[in-house]
């Protein structure tokens, strides 16, 4: 009895050592019952390995991890049957022997017990290995037993064997439910993978869609502002250059004197304004040459941003290849793509109404772009009507006032003064206007410039924040 156990404990021993993920070396590791028993279901795990076409072309890391869980499951089936089987053999003979312990004592042993023996030996020669055969002749030397007793052995070793076959196949059940759970977690996991890479592609297309469509949107806004500027500040300094020389008329037929000593004052206001314009130059070109630098740090910057990008991207793919559990990764998967689903609608949300509002703004701005244009058209004619008006008056003027100091009659009059006096009113009209209108238009291209290059730099800022925003880990 003692050898017996001692060999069942180095058979298991040899087992759990010769144990291997991978697959068993031989027939006899894989299959060491004899023959008839466990045999069914590892056949049945055997011809699903082999006869299916999955595990011929698979070389993936999941096919080869699915591949070793059914090894691993047939061979854990394998096991424990055989240590169920090698267990109940083992209870079976040592309650026939305590009961035949107590007829040792006997002359001689019983044709009874002789047949209960070979009864029991022909019921356990399915399970019981070579090397345990022989002690069955230990227990034909122990006493006598009745046709009762072995009746009653029997009918144990058939409640044994059908508890046994029950038991085997509620493994066997629960190993097919355990393989079925493990494709549908696999199937899953493709689908959410599926999903997500779907997500972000159609989340890459719509900001690039509506990246391309905001900046020429801004662009044509921008310039609508701009020539709406312009055209209210042409519009001003023609209103103002039209008071000034309604007033330089004025104190003209006032003070005729007068006009030398304001001819004087324009020239040094026209030294100064030109004397501002070179410094308002020199400012430009420091702003220009800041602007330039600023770019050039911001390219940089926009550089770094995407190699970090990348890195991340990269670290973020090693890390996603390393998850081992499923129902983790699952959970994950799921809550990226809530996380991918609720940002592509606030995106979508934000850069639709971005669009709206940026092409309500250009549609204004051509609007008033037109009205100004007309508005001016209208004011240059008139001013141009008003002066030629007033020339006319300047004009006839001094010959009327020639004409009562002298009491001469108007057709005795010769018209060689009038034409004499034509060209210097009209020469020094039209030297006042022009000078008006050049420092008027001097002003408005320095505030044109001035405003253009606000444009660029709140431009290159912009871009600046939209990259640090798709970076928000990078510094500004």
């Amino acid at each position: 009895m003692s050898s017996s156990t001692s060999r069942m404990e180095q058979n298991r021993t040899e087992e759990a050592t010769n144990y291997d993920f991978q697959g068993f070396d031989s027939e006899e590791e894989l299959n060491p019952l004899p023959s008839g028993v466990g045999q069914d279901s590892e056949d049945s795990d055997e011809q699903d390995q082999i006869g299916s076409p999955d595990s011929v072309n698979k070389t993936s890391p999941e096919e080869t991890k699915k591949s070793g869980m059914r090894g691993l499951i047939s061979r854990m089936k394998a096991i424990s049957v055989q240590t169920f089987a090698q267990e109940s053999i083992l209870n079976v003979r040592s309650r026939v022997r305590r009961r035949l312990a107590h007829r040792q004592g006997q002359e001689a042993v019983s044709s009874d017990t002789s047949m209960l023996l070979e009864s029991e030996d022909s019921l356990s020669n399915e399970i019981i290995t070579p090397e345990d055969q022989h002690t069955n002749s230990e227990s034909e030397e122990i006493g006598p037993s009745t046709a009762l007793r072995k009746s009653d052995c029997e009918r144990r070793l058939q409640d044994e064997s059908i508890t046994n076959e029950r038991n085997r196949s509620l493994l066997t059940e629960k190993v097919a439910s355990l393989e079925t759970r493990l494709d549908e977690k696999e199937l899953e996991n493709g689908n959410l993978v599926a999903e997500i890479d779907d997500l972000k592609e159609r989340n890459w297309r719509q900001e690039k869609h509506y990246g391309e469509k905001v900046p020429h949107l801004t662009r044509d806004l921008q310039q609508a502002q701009d020539r709406e500027r312009a055209l209210n500040q042409q519009v001003t300094s023609l209103q103002t250059s039209f008071n000034k020389t309604q007033d330089e008329a004025t104190q003209l037929r006032a003070a005729l004197h007068d006009c030398e000593r304001r001819l004087y004052v324009a020239q040094k206001c026209h030294i100064e304004k030109v004397a501002e314009l070179e410094r308002v130059k020199k400012e430009i070109q420091a702003i220009k040459e800041n602007l330039f630098s600023q770019v050039s740090r911001l390219q940089d910057e926009s550089i770094t941003n995407e190699r970090n990008r990348s890195l991340l991207t990269e670290k973020v793919a090693s890390l996603e290849t390393r998850l081992d559990e499923k129902e983790r990764q699952n959970e994950n998967l799921v809550a990226e793509i809530d996380d991918l689903k609720e940002r592509n609608w606030h995106q979508e949300k934000h850069y639709q109404e971005k669009v709206f509002l940026l092409t309500t703004a250009l549609e204004q701005a051509q609007d008033r772009e037109r009205a100004l244009n007309q508005h001016s058209e209208e004011t240059i004619s008139k001013l141009r009507e008003e002066l030629k008006a007033k020339q006319e008056e300047e004009i006839l003027a001094p010959s009327e006032r020639h004409l009562n100091s002298t009491g001469v009659q108007t057709d005795e009059i010769s018209p060689e003064p009038q034409q004499l006096e034509t060209p210097a009113a009209e020469a020094q009209s039209e030297s006042l206007w022009k000078r008006s209108l050049r420092g008027a238009m001097s002003v408005g291209k320095f505030i044109g410039v001035s405003a253009a290059y606000a444009f660029v730099a709140v431009g290159i800022l912009s871009i600046g924040l939209h990259a640090h925003c798709d970076c928000p880990g990078q510094p500004f």
